[in-house]
């Protein structure tokens, strides 16, 4: 499990990361809510319960797929087997198509010589035949793509029916999705070891204004805030030089230092 923390990019990661460790156990353990919806209804689960529910939804939706696959094969089957069939009859349903003096009368002479129902009839009729299909390399290579289907559709049906087979692809399926995160380790490293963690590398690093004046008061903010405050777009050369020097005067002996972050106080 990762667990992603989102912040401002003016923060350090590694601070916050620190910050969390120090205040919580999340270095140790953390805790998780077991809570899912089961048929609409939502259910606190325990940890078997959880993994129960996990495989129980990975092995219907392998069941699904294989049902979705084995449809969409049995379509393209037909399509293929009805090109091989007009391959091998095409001389004999031209003929019948020219020599018949009605559609009625075709459809019925090819119904009671192909053994065809009407649907059948209709799919020779409008399936287009390429005259390039019918040289002997396309014709064995549509007979092994027939083979190859009706062989795939075999095993998706068993995979249907069959408990353990779904239980075996859910192994493979989690065998392969193991072998995709196989470089992945953990970030956190546990260690016996004592370890203080210093309190100024808790303070976020940032640009902040202090304004001293002649009698030793002091304010300080954030540049940002200052910016905001005082409707001033940018920091610009003119009124701010550079880091660590005095900024400007103002009025009675007002003098703004500019800081790089809060340590350097």
């Amino acid at each position: 499990m990762n667990i992603h923390l989102k912040f401002d990019p003016n923060y350090d990661g590694n601070i916050i990361l620190n910050k969390l460790y120090q205040t919580t156990s999340l270095q140790n353990s953390f805790s998780v809510k077991m809570r899912a919806l089961i048929d609409d209804q939502p259910k606190i689960f325990s940890l078997k319960e959880i993994l129960q529910g996990f495989i129980q939804q990975r092995l219907e939706n392998i069941e699904k797929k294989a049902q979705f696959l084995h449809q969409k094969n049995k379509k393209e089957l037909i399509n293929l087997e009805t090109r091989l069939f007009i391959i091998n009859n095409y001389q004999e349903i031209a003929e019948i198509t020219r020599n018949s003096p009605s559609e009625e009368e075709r459809d019925q002479k090819l119904k009671e010589r192909f053994k065809l129902d009407q649907a059948g009839v209709n799919r020779v009729l409008d399936t287009p035949a390429n005259f390039r299909q019918f040289t002997p390399e396309r014709r064995e290579k549509l007979q092994k793509e027939i083979a190859d289907l009706h062989q795939e559709n075999a095993k998706l049906q068993q995979l249907i029916a069959s408990e353990t087979e779904k239980k075996q692809k859910l192994i493979e399926e989690l065998q392969a999705l193991q072998k995709v995160y196989s470089h992945d380790h953990r970030r956190t490293i546990f260690s016996d070891e004592f370890h203080v963690i210093d309190e100024r590398k808790l303070t976020p690093h940032e640009e902040r204004i202090v304004i001293l004046s002649q009698a030793e008061s002091k304010k300080e903010n954030t540049i940002n805030t200052y910016l905001n405050i005082h409707e001033i777009g940018s920091l610009e050369g003119t009124n701010i030089p550079s880091q660590g020097k005095e900024l400007k005067v103002r009025g009675d002996g007002l003098t703004i230092i500019k800081l790089n972050r809060r340590d350097d106080l």
